[in-house]
């Protein structure tokens, strides 16, 4: 989190309001090889979701580990899968139930 006083990283990231008088809210998960995994920008009327983003960062590195890659909704506690056709496949048939 911080804070943008100058603008620099609202403009760069396109996050000035129509008006150009303030900043819609972005959370931004980027890589340590500087790779957006995640954009999320918030209309004013939304309000941001700490937990949802703690979930993103961690399936980030969950990823990254190349443990498997996170389908929608994943946890910690929550099975992987493998980002080919056969681990789609069983992660569907085994998880059907719980979709």
């Amino acid at each position: 989190m911080l804070c943008d006083e100058d603008r620099a990283i609202t403009k760069s990231y396109d996050l000035l309001h129509e008006d150009t008088t303030f900043a819609l809210r972005g959370t931004f998960i980027i890589d340590p090889e500087g790779i957006v995994q995640s954009e999320t920008v918030n209309n004013l009327p939304l309000g941001r979701d700490m937990d949802e983003t703690l979930r993103l960062v961690d399936a980030a590195i969950h990823a990254a580990s190349g443990a498997g890659v996170c389908p929608a909704g994943w946890n910690p506690t929550k099975p992987d899968m493998q980002p080919n056709e056969e681990g789609v496949a069983s992660y569907l048939a085994e998880n059907a139930e719980s979709l």
